[in-house]
């Protein structure tokens, strides 16, 4: 009689460290999801970068050429075309400001949930730890 109770102590071990196995293997799923979203995220985050630091220096370029800033008019024809065209760069450079600001908004919402992907990557390693745990006390 005691062997059928040892048989069936390890049976219930054995069907529990299966369990746990089980369990660690859907966690590791999740890890390796949560792990390739931040990557993602990161590359598109550096390409958002990227696009700021194009962007910056092509406003620099165009508010620092002094042959933008200053219009020379010798007849009534040139000072109409001089105006459109000041009037043109000007709304492009508002638009400029315009995209410029709203990838600064969404560099910074991506970073927000890199953040967050972290934070829940911690929790699944966490998890992940304790289920290792519980199954080496087994």
């Amino acid at each position: 009689m005691p062997r059928d109770k040892d048989a069936e102590e390890r049976a219930r071990r054995e069907a529990r460290r299966a369990a746990i196995r089980a369990q660690i293997r859907v966690w590791e799923g999740k890890r390796a999801v949560v792990e390739g979203q931040i990557r993602a995220l990161s590359g598109e985050q550096s390409n958002l970068n990227g696009y700021l630091g194009e962007w910056s220096t092509q406003k620099s370029i165009y508010s620092g050429n002094p042959l933008l800033s200053e219009v020379v008019i010798v007849n009534l024809f040139e000072g109409v075309c001089a105006d459109e065209i000041k009037e043109e760069f000007t709304n492009c450079i508002t638009e400029m400001d315009r995209t410029y600001g709203g990838v600064c908004g969404l560099n910074g919402n991506v970073g927000t949930q890199i953040s967050r992907l972290q934070d829940y990557l911690a929790v699944i390693n966490a998890k992940i730890s304790a289920l290792y745990s519980e199954l080496a006390s087994i």
